[in-house]
């Protein structure tokens, strides 16, 4: 569990990076991809056990010390709501699917701002949902859902899906 625990960590710091950095230059129309939430959704469809909420806890928390920089906890309790929500519509949907991936990416970029906007603006004044929801979300959305398969197969490649395989008496029981 901790080596696992750690590539994800590692494979998100790496993410956060190349977004806030290169990612910025190189895609315009601030269309930059949520590699935080795509490996959250990695974790939605290969990783269904007791510690992905965990997992997806401690990324959320990466994003926010590293990424927000406005409160501690808001994208880590979005970050656990998405992981929650795409695990339990994941055994109903044909995973292997590029439009499945970009469909559910699209749908969980809208949920993680909207949560993360919601209880943010609970403590200090920052931008309305409405703004968030309608002119930075749709274009991060689209982002997201372009990169997610490349992003996807890179994890598959460097075996993330391999690692994560059920063993017995530790998949979650539905």
């Amino acid at each position: 569990m901790i080596k696992e625990l750690i590539a994800y960590l590692v494979a998100g710091l790496v993410g956060l990076i190349l977004q806030g950095s290169l990612l910025k230059i190189i895609i315009p129309y601030q269309a930059v991809p949520n590699v935080v939430l795509i490996l959250i959704v990695h974790l939605s469809f290969f990783r269904q056990r007791n510690d992905g909420p965990l997992f997806a806890f401690l990324l959320g928390l990466l994003f926010d010390v590293f990424g927000s920089h406005m409160l501690l906890g808001p994208y880590a309790a979005a970050s656990v709501v998405i992981y929650l929500c795409v695990t339990s519509i994941s055994k109903r949907l044909y995973i292997e699917s590029i439009m499945t991936l970009i469909f559910v990416v699209i749908v969980a970029t809208f949920v993680f701002h909207g949560i993360a906007t919601a209880i943010t603006s609970q403590f200090i004044a920052s931008e309305s949902l409405w703004v968030v929801m309608f002119h930075y979300a749709p274009i991060e959305a689209i982002g997201s859902a372009l990169i997610a398969p490349f992003i996807f197969r890179f994890l598959k490649y460097f075996r993330f899906v391999n690692m994560n395989k059920k063993r017995a008496g530790e998949a979650w029981v539905s």
